[in-house]
């Protein structure tokens, strides 16, 4: 099941150690689309590496806005902390 930001900011308040607060904190570091880049919908961001990304297209590896969460050091040097979470395009892990 699909949630919004909105509700998974309030799952990430409710539970800051879970998925929803790791999927917030992943798409906050994540930039806004230039006019270059002609995606007018407010759900769209762009990840890391310039690619255009969607909030509802979480874990979708069939959209070319397609997301997940990604860790910036591997997870067994700086565990589950937040600040080491980043929201990465699907086909950014196949390169």
């Amino acid at each position: 099941m699909r949630t919004s930001l909105l509700e998974s900011i309030v799952g990430a308040l409710n539970n800051p150690r879970g998925e929803q607060a790791r999927k917030v904190a992943a798409w906050i570091k994540t930039s806004p689309p230039t006019l270059l880049h002609n995606l007018p919908n407010p759900d769209f961001r762009l990840d890391s590496n310039g690619l255009p990304i969607r909030w509802s297209d979480y874990g979708n590896s069939t959209s070319p806005y397609g997301w997940q969460i990604d860790y910036v050091q591997p997870r067994g040097i700086v565990g589950d902390d937040l600040s080491n979470v980043r929201a990465l395009h699907l086909s950014s892990e196949q390169q």
